[in-house]
């Protein structure tokens, strides 16, 4: 049995020692809405919908733990928090480039070259903090549906 929840601010810790282990940005609770997903009584997966203005979102953090690898609760996670953006929001992503398809069948697509200009600096700035600071490349996507 899984079950989606929104993580209250006494999950904070534990969702940070998370972020912290994998070397993504902590969380900080405002701004955010963050989810948790329970696997067999187990918080099991994780994932943020990052405020930025009142027309800008991000979706990262998706996390999976090792052991609950392979089941499909990333893209539960990342569907779940696309439930929850508001509709009039631009929504922008920030995965590695391994991830691309993943993200691509759920709905995100590339931001190409000529578009960048209408990327917030804020976004901009946070994908340049990836490339340099992970050794993967990280993809800047925008969700399109």
């Amino acid at each position: 049995m899984e079950l989606i929840k929104q993580a209250k601010r006494e999950d904070l810790a534990w969702v940070n020692e998370r972020y912290t282990e994998i070397g993504f940005k902590p969380s900080s609770f405002e701004d955010e809405l963050i989810l948790i997903l329970e696997a067999k009584n187990e918080k099991a997966a994780l994932g943020r919908l990052v405020h930025v203005t009142s027309e800008i979102n991000e979706l990262g953090g998706i996390y999976v733990l090792p052991p609950f690898r392979g089941q499909g609760l990333a893209e539960k996670i990342v569907q779940e928090l696309l439930l929850h953006r508001p509709p009039h929001c631009t929504t922008y992503c920030l995965p590695f480039s391994k991830l691309e398809s993943f993200y691509t069948r759920l709905g995100f697509r590339n931001v190409q070259t000529e578009e960048l200009s209408f990327v917030p600096k804020v976004i901009r700035s946070k994908h340049d903090w990836c490339n340099r600071t992970y050794e993967d490349q990280t993809l800047l996507m925008i969700y399109q549906r």
